[in-house]
C-alpha cells in the first residue's frame, strides 16, 4: 500500500498509525455531489465508478447501483483483488474490469488525471465524470446518496434508501456502526499497542451486542424496511468471519453467534418501503458483487511476483497484540449504553 505526495506515488507500510499506536483513517478528499445546475449534472452515461471487489466501502457503491438500477447509466471498471505495491491495479484477473475511460493501468493514475499534484491515500470507490475529466467523489457514504436520488426521472430504478422522516435515525445508526464496526475492524487490525487494540475491541463488540438486540425486535436496523443503514452494515457483517475475525484478529468474543443479523440475509430483504416476506428479488443479485471468499484458486492469477517473498502476517498478529481478557457480559452491557447515538447525527467518513 502507498500514497501519492504531490502527485508521486510513494511505497509505504499499510495502516501507518498515530505515536499510540493507533489507525487514523485520512479524510477523503473530492466531495462534490451530483445536482441539477451544478458542474455536475445528472446526466446518463457520464459518470463512471471505480470499485474492487475486495473492499467494503466500494461493495457499498456496487450495491446501490444495482439497487437503482443504474448499470446502463453509469460504466464500471474493477480492480484487481490484490493490492499490489502500486496500489489498486487493473492487471488480468478473474473479475477485473478494465478501465476503459482512462485506459489506466493502475489507480493512482486516475487520481493524478484528476489533480496532477494530488496528495494522500488512493481508494475506491471513485466516481469519475467523464465530461470535465475528474473526480465527483471518492467517498462511500456519499456517493451511495448520489446514486440513491441524483438520478430519479433519468433511468434510475424507483426506491428511496434514505427516506425523509427516518433520516436521523439513519444517521445515528450509522455514527455508531461506522465508528466502532465499520471503521473499528481496521482500527483494531492496525492497531500496534495493546491499548489501541483494545480502545478498538471493546467497543465492537459492544456494537454487536447492540446490534443483535435492536434486530431481536425488528427486522431491519430502523424499523420495518430495509434502509441505507442496513447496506452499509451488511458489507462489513459479510466479511466478519472470513476477514476480520482471523487476519484482523478482531476475536474477543466467547459468542460466536449473531441471531439478530439473519434479517440482513437476502432472502428476508424487501424493496425500500415494503416489508419482508422472504421472497427473493431480482435486485438482490447485487450481493453476488464481492469477492468469492473461501475460494482464492478462483479469483485469477496474480500478478508476476505477487506471491514471492515471506508470507504477511495478520496486522495485529504481527503487532504481538493478543485478544484482551474476557470481560463479564456486564461490562460490556455497561459501555454499550454509555455508547449509545444521539438522536441525529452526522455521517462520518468512510
Amino acid at each position: 500500500m502507498g500514497r501519492m505526495v504531490d502527485g508521486t506515488w510513494q511505497v509505504e507500510e499499510a495502516g501507518t498509525p498515530n505515536a499510540g499506536g493507533r489507525f487514523q483513517r485520512p479524510e477523503t478528499r473530492f466531495r462534490d455531489t451530483i445536482a441539477p445546475g451544478t458542474r455536475f449534472a445528472p446526466e446518463a452515461g457520464r459518470y463512471h465508478l471505480y470499485v474492487s471487489l475486495a473492499c467494503p466501502w466500494a461493495h457499498r457503491t456496487l450495491i446501490f447501483r444495482h439497487l437503482k438500477g443504474l448499470e446502463e447509466v453509469i460504466s464500471l471498471s474493477v480492480t484487481h483483488w490484490h493490492m499490489g505495491a502500486q496500489g489498486w491495479n487493473f492487471a488480468p484477473g478473474e473479475g477485473v474490469l478494465p478501465d476503459t475511460v482512462n485506459g489506466a493501468e493502475v489507480l493512482h493514475q486516475v487520481y493524478a488525471k484528476a489533480d496532477p499534484h494530488f496528495s494522500g491515500r488512493v481508494t475506491v470507490p471513485v466516481l469519475w465524470d467523464k465530461a470535465t475529466g475528474s473526480i465527483v467523489n471518492n467517498e462511500s457514504a456519499e456517493i451511495i446518496r448520489i446514486l440513491n436520488s441524483a438520478f430519479d426521472g433519468i433511468g434510475a430504478a424507483p426506491g428511496d434508501w434514505y427516506p425523509a422522516p427516518l433520516r436521523a435515525e439513519i444517521d445515528a445508526v450509522n455514527e455508531r456502526v461506522y465508528a466502532t464496526l465499520n471503521n473499528g475492524v481496521y482500527r483494531a487490525g492496525f492497531a500496534r499497542t495493546q491499548e489501541a487494540y483494545e480502545e478498538a475491541v471493546v467497543p465492537l463488540f459492544a456494537t454487536l451486542d447492540w446490534l443483535e438486540e435492536r434486530l431481536s425486535r425488528q427486522p431491519f436496523l430502523c424499523g420495518e424496511a430495509a434502509t441505507e443503514a442496513d447496506w452499509r452494515l451488511f458489507t462489513t457483517l459479510i466479511r466478519f468471519d472470513a476477514v476480520y475475525h482471523g487476519h484482523y484478529q478482531v476475536q474477543p468474543a466467547a459468542d460466536p453467534g449473531l441471531p439478530g443479523a439473519v434479517g440482513l440475509h437476502p432472502v428476508a430483504l424487501p424493496a425500500p418501503g415494503h416489508r419482508g416476506d422472504g421472497r427473493s428479488r431480482p435486485y438482490q443479485a447485487a450481493l453476488l458483487w464481492q469477492p468469492r471468499l473461501g475460494e482464492p484458486e478462483r479469483r485469477g492469477a496474480p500478478r508476476p511476483g505477487a506471491g514471492s517473498g515471506p508470507a504477511r502476517q495478520p496486522p495485529g498478529r504481527a503487532a504481538g497484540l493478543t485478544a484482551p481478557a474476557p470481560r463479564q457480559r456486564a461490562d460490556i452491557a455497561r459501555h454499550a449504553a454509555a455508547s449509545e447515538p444521539p438522536a441525529a447525527t452526522a455521517v462520518g467518513p468512510s
